[in-house]
């Protein structure tokens, strides 16, 4: 899958069955609508941090097969042990076959069967995953007027099928990371050319967004690595539940991603902080530093474009600290939200995003990698309430999974109105081993995350 994240998918469950006669036939028509479905990058020649990536060019496969894109599977539920199955899907990019595939998951227990969208995060972002479903409805029905007998064993062949034309992101986004020459100075100097330690020095003193680390330490007990291993939870809310929990944020002023990030912050320093301080030599009771990057969707940016970009990455992510003094889930809510609108509205993270073609990407990921704070604590990625129907079609349910990347924990957010809420939630494997009493630390750092939830 690549470096630090693996096991990226969306899943959907239908108001219909799905057969391989209509899935075969669906898929080729979205692959011709949608050429990014036929695309990998291909090295051209070697070097590639000399090249600072430039010798990759993005074309074509030659054939998507059937059966190389779609595969039959069972499981006895959805739940961890499938979510570990997807987190080995390797989609690597420099090889002749595309960057996704779909799994047609039978379930034993009597759950309906799952459609699930495993794919290289480089290619396609929560949202993108959550359209490909929007898009097959569409081919769905189209397939039904149709009726076809007969299963396409071939989906796609580069010689013979005509592609519709594939947007540039320039063109469709061709502002949305752009720097400033002011914002691009400033990055500049405090990210690559003045000692991080005398920045971070000042910027305790003078910035009231930076913590201030010499009193309270990062939350920093799981080291930074290129390859993870996640352990997965699944927590899900029933429409009326989830009825509840809205009404709840609404009660506290709040969307659902701060009070998500309020209640999981409140249960962290609850059950996950006193372990990680003893392992780490401080004080059970000392107080962290904790940090909760949350995902930012810059489609909102583009609404002109919103056909044009609605598969591919237009993501960035802002990484706002919790003041240690906050302890309360509306007061922790309230600061992740000024933040995300500030950010928002800034479009600070896109602005940062953007100065990546500034550096040698591949330095800048080792020094990274390197970096012993450099693993957050709490990632949100919420892609929100998926409303998804086409003629007689419908997507009665979603979830939302992927492995954690360069943050501790990871919460993937979506939800239905026929399906209700679902919150993944994935660690990285060490902490999946913390135990206090013959309890798994994990297990209660869940059930606490969702009482709160519906306090």
């Amino acid at each position: 899958m690549g470096y630090c994240n693996n096991g990226f998918s969306v899943s959907a469950r239908f108001n219909k069955p799905i057969d391989d006669v209509l899935l075969s036939n669906a898929l080729r028509m979205m692959i011709l609508k949608n050429p990014v479905f036929s695309l990998n990058f291909f090295r051209e020649k070697d070097g590639d941090r000399k090249h600072n990536g430039d010798n990759f060019v993005v074309r074509s496969v030659s054939k998507i097969a059937y059966d190389q894109a779609v595969q039959p599977l069972e499981a006895a539920s959805y739940g961890p042990e499938l979510l570990e199955q997807l987190d080995a899907v390797e989609l690597p990019l420099n090889v002749d076959r595309p960057t996704w595939k779909m799994f047609n998951v039978k379930l034993r227990n009597n759950e309906p069967s799952v459609l699930v969208f495993v794919c290289n995060h480089i290619f396609f972002d929560g949202n993108a995953s959550a359209n490909v479903f929007d898009e097959l409805l569409w081919c769905f029905d189209e397939v039904e007027k149709l009726q076809p007998t007969t299963v396409r064993t071939q989906l796609f062949n580069a010689e013979a099928d005509n592609l519709a034309p594939q947007p540039s992101s320039e063109i469709v986004a061709p502002h949305l990371y752009e720097t400033p020459t002011l914002y691009k100075i400033k990055t500049l100097l405090l990210e690559i050319i003045l000692p991080h330690f005398l920045v971070h020095f000042f910027l305790v003193l003078f910035s009231k967004g930076t913590p201030n680390t010499y009193k309270y330490p990062r939350f920093n007990p799981v080291p930074q690595r290129k390859f993870n291993v996640s352990k997965h939870r699944l927590l899900s809310f029933t429409p009326s539940e989830t009825a509840q929990l809205l009404a709840k944020c609404k009660m506290n002023a709040l969307t659902l991603t701060p009070y998500i990030g309020g209640c999981a912050y409140t249960a962290m320093q609850e059950h996950l902080v006193p372990y990680a301080n003893r392992i780490q030599g401080y004080k059970p009771s000392q107080r962290r530093s904790i940090n909760i990057p949350i995902a930012l969707c810059g489609r909102r940016y583009i609404p002109e474009h919103a056909i044009q970009s609605r598969f591919g990455l237009y993501m960035s992510q802002t990484l706002p600290f919790v003041p240690p003094k906050l302890s309360t889930v509306k007061k922790v809510g309230d600061h992740l939200k000024q933040q995300l609108d500030k950010t928002m509205a800034s479009r600070s993270a896109f602005k940062f995003a953007g100065m990546l073609r500034y550096v040698n990407v591949w330095d800048w990921f080792e020094e990274e990698m390197g970096d012993r704070n450099g693993r957050g604590a709490i990632e949100i990625s919420n892609i929100g309430c998926k409303k998804f129907s086409r003629g007689g079609w419908e997507v009665t349910d979603m979830f939302f999974t992927q492995g954690v990347s360069i943050t501790h924990l990871t919460l993937s957010v979506v939800s239905t109105p026929k399906g209700g809420l679902h919150i993944c939630v994935s660690c990285v494997e060490d902490m999946d081993h913390w135990e206090e009493d013959g309890k798994k630390l994990m297990d209660e750092f869940l059930s606490s995350f969702r009482a709160t939830l519906m306090s």
